[in-house]
């Protein structure tokens, strides 16, 4: 029962190729998590700041201020 030691080389290099496949498999998966997270961030940020505008504009309708050029004479 003698171990051969070239079979025992390549399955250590076969194992840390798969394990090094696993590795970069599980890397790209998370930074494609990632982006998908920062797109709906985004998206959310620019509707979060169009509703802040739409606000602000509505506010400044109905605002109870009558400038000197806006008085009805």
């Amino acid at each position: 029962m003698s171990i051969d030691i070239e079979s025992f080389q390549n399955g250590i290099l076969t194992a840390v190729a798969i394990g090094g496949v696993l590795i970069a498999w599980s890397g790209l998966s998370t930074w494609k998590k990632q982006l998908h997270g920062v797109h709906e961030f985004d998206l959310a940020r620019r509707i979060l700041l169009s509703v802040y505008k739409i606000e602000d504009g509505v506010k400044n309708v109905r605002s109870p201020f009558l400038g000197i050029n806006e008085s009805s004479s």
